[in-house]
């Protein structure tokens, strides 16, 4: 597994996402993973391109160059924590994560961006380069609005599928729950472990308190946790 993130080192509700990434990176050294960092600091990016995360194929396109033909390419948001080792999850060339919604009266499946795998292929750097179009097409568009843009040309609804392809991509759609979740989702409680938590938002104010439980507990305990 080749591990890829890009970080602005700033400080966000009172944890910077560097503290969030070096204890991240130490459990891929556990699990045999690498790891490439990407500094954004000097990278002369817009405020606007900070806003929509505009960068993100590019960035993930050049990862995937770099990228053995026998591992799988993680990109993974600066303030996500890889948890515990990935189990095979089948074949694709790029796999994308689904999260559920509820905002009022109205609740939605969506894809998130902040966890993508891809394997080095020639149909997954095809569609970055896509993605990276796209993203240059809807410039005010974040990163999401903009993926979301290709895969509704390709099927009516995620709310249902597993697969599907894009052009000569296959595209696996994977649950949050459990690849790319956040403190809320429900998957702990189901008694299963996610692979990586995502402290979106807010949330980066609890990240301490839950490194805090996971040490004090152990991995085999982490549905234990109320935060």
């Amino acid at each position: 597994m080749h591990c890829l993130t890009a970080i602005l080192d700033k400080e966000v509700f009172g944890v910077s996402y560097r503290e969030i990434l070096e204890a991240s990176m130490l459990n891929a050294e556990k699990f045999g993973y690498r790891y490439t960092v990407v500094p954004l600091e000097d990278a002369g990016l817009t405020k606007l391109d900070m806003l929509t995360n505009s960068w993100k194929p590019e960035v993930i396109r050049w990862g995937l160059e770099d990228t053995e033909e026998d591992e799988i390419l993680c990109w993974l948001d600066a303030d996500t924590y890889l948890l515990r080792p990935f189990d095979d999850f089948g074949d694709f060339d790029v796999a994308l994560t689904k999260g559920f919604r509820r905002i009022e009266y109205r609740s939605f499946y969506y894809l998130n961006a902040g966890v993508i795998f891809a394997r080095p292929t020639p149909a997954a750097k095809h569609f970055f380069h896509k993605w990276m179009r796209q993203q240059a097409r809807k410039y005010h568009k974040n990163d999401e609005g903009n993926l979301k843009i290709i895969i509704d040309r390709y099927c009516e609804s995620i709310d249902d599928i597993e697969e599907l392809m894009v052009e000569e991509t296959l595209v696996k759609i994977l649950p949050a729950t459990t690849y790319n979740a956040h403190l809320d989702d429900a998957s702990e409680r189901d008694g299963s472990i996610p692979y990586i938590k995502h402290f979106v938002g807010d949330e980066k104010k609890k990240f301490r308190t839950f490194i805090h439980l996971l040490t004090g507990k152990g991995e085999d305990n982490v549905q234990e946790m109320v935060i």
